[in-house]
């Protein structure tokens, strides 16, 4: 009988772009276009800055591009560089149960212009990514490593699994490369996770890892053929609460993972998200808050994961906290109070929100003061209700109907209920409120014109002008049609 990591390496090789359903063709072009907006902003951060000026001139064997520039260098260098810059604001996309567009969309560039290949071998790459990364990721869900910390566990598999694909390795040596890809696992330190520069590298490193996997590979290295389900294997040593049978469940082509990616529209951690929407709902309605004449701003966000993380970043990202010598930019990107005062003192969150002239900036910090974050029971309801089929009711759950219930909730209409609301009292007793029950961006609540506002203003951020910006837009568009990606990339370099 077959193992799970036969299996998984099976389900990759027999993936082609013609089972790809409509739906998840039009989101993973959706999220190329977010994952390059999300590096164009990385580009300009100072750990992006450093990590081109480490690694531009490595040698090698330059075939592929570091975005943006047209310096060319190895696949795995362009993909650590390039998912540092994806990663470096925290900006990028997610899927149930973790982060997938800063390591597959590096990935799949970088070995689809190597190797000349086409439009369509970079979205397969890229749905192939996704697929195996939230696929592998529930098996290890919930964890102490859920969501973003959870990434440098699966990313090398996932993308030495891209690379053999797009290398057009054999099952056997695709099986060798995740066996390889799986066996050392690199696990966050959250002491270097909050606050300093070494966050950005949270995918940048794993997935390099994984291209040297797939590489290695390539040329005979051998890697366990059952790395998975035994109880010394990846998923029982990696989780808090193993069920490597959620690979089995989900491992089909009727189940698209993909379909489950939420967009971030704002630089930032996921629990942003929505009380970010309220605030601008809010500033929409009424754009002359005075922001000196506010009395406190009450939020209210869902208990999973986003207090505890909210709560850790606390003491560094106040103005002392960031003059540390290991400190940056990074932490605040966890912070809601940081990101709710600066969005209404500059009417937008933007990269512009993280450069030093304004997390220095004492006003944000005094505003930040007067937010107060609750937690709501209904709010966090909802998020596990997501994880039902319609009109199921959580007292009828039984444990062996968790995995088939979730199973069969992601195939259907998946919306991502990660909800908040907002309340602004102004000094004179006057209240201002929103709410939302989805972010935008999320499934339930996404529509491509917002992708493509965000590609159009980091485009412009960086300087990329009108003609490359739309040429890059109308290739994404048209992608399945490329022979190769060389014009796409020529359009996002400046």
């Amino acid at each position: 009988m077959a193992t799970l990591t036969e299996k998984i390496a099976k389900y990759a090789f027999d993936l082609n772009f013609n089972r790809i359903p409509e739906k998840t063709l039009k989101i993973a072009k959706m999220q190329l276009m977010n994952i390059i907006a999300t590096i164009f902003a990385g580009t300009t951060t100072k750990p992006g800055k450093i990590a081109y000026n480490a690694f531009a001139n490595s040698g090698g064997n330059p075939k592929s591009t570091i975005i943006t520039s047209k310096k060319k260098v190895s696949i795995d260098k362009a993909v650590l560089i390039n998912s540092i810059y994806a990663q470096a604001l925290d900006y990028e996309d997610y899927g149930i149960p973790m982060h997938c567009g800063c390591m597959v969309g590096p990935v799949s560039l970088a070995f689809t212009e190597a190797y000349k290949l086409s439009g369509k071998d970079l979205i397969l790459g890229m749905v192939l990514g996704n697929e195996i990364n939230c696929k592998i990721g529930l098996s290890l869900f919930p964890s102490v490593t859920t969501g973003q910390t959870m990434d440098p566990l699966v990313h090398p598999i996932s993308a030495a699994i891209i690379g053999s694909k797009l290398m057009g390795l054999d099952l056997e040596k695709m099986t060798n490369a995740i066996g390889i890809a799986a066996y050392l696992p690199q696990y966050p330190i959250l002491r270097g996770f909050f606050g300093p520069h070494s966050k950005v590298l949270t995918s940048a490193l794993p997935a390099q890892n994984g291209v040297i996997a797939c590489q290695l590979a390539a040329s005979g290295l051998t890697g366990s053929h059952n790395i998975f389900e035994p109880q010394d294997g990846f998923v029982h040593m990696m989780a808090d609460m193993p069920s490597p049978d959620r690979i089995e469940f989900t491992l089909d082509y009727d189940l698209w993972m993909t379909n489950t990616l939420s967009f971030k529209l704002y630089p930032g951690c996921a629990y942003l998200d929505a009380p970010l929407d309220c605030v601008f709902k809010i500033l929409s309605e009424h754009p002359d808050i005075d922001t000196k004449s506010i009395k406190s701003i009450n939020v209210k966000l869902p208990g999973l994961g986003t207090v505890s993380m909210d709560m850790s970043d606390r003491p560094d990202s106040t103005l002392e906290g960031l003059k540390k010598p290991d400190a940056s930019y990074v932490i605040l990107n966890f912070n809601v109070p940081y990101n709710i005062a600066a969005a209404l003192i500059d009417k937008e969150l933007t990269p512009r929100q993280f450069t030093d002239d304004r997390i220095f900036d004492p006003e944000i910090h005094n505003l930040a003061k007067k937010v107060k974050i609750k937690t709501d029971a209904g709010m966090t309801l909802k998020i596990f209700q997501s994880f039902l089929p319609e009109g199921f009711k959580l007292s009828d759950i039984s444990v062996d109907k968790v995995n088939s219930l979730m199973t069969q909730a992601l195939k259907g209409d998946f919306k991502w209920e990660f909800g908040s609301s907002v309340i602004i009292k102004m000094n004179d007793g006057t209240k201002y409120r929103a709410s939302t029950n989805i972010a935008k961006g999320c499934p339930g609540n996404l529509n491509k014109e917002q992708i493509i506002k965000k590609f159009n203003q980091e485009s412009k951020y960086i300087g990329i002008d009108k003609n490359k910006m739309d040429k890059a837009l109308n290739l994404i568009e048209q992608i399945e049609t490329l022979d190769t990606i060389d014009e796409l990339i020529k359009s996002i370099t400046l």
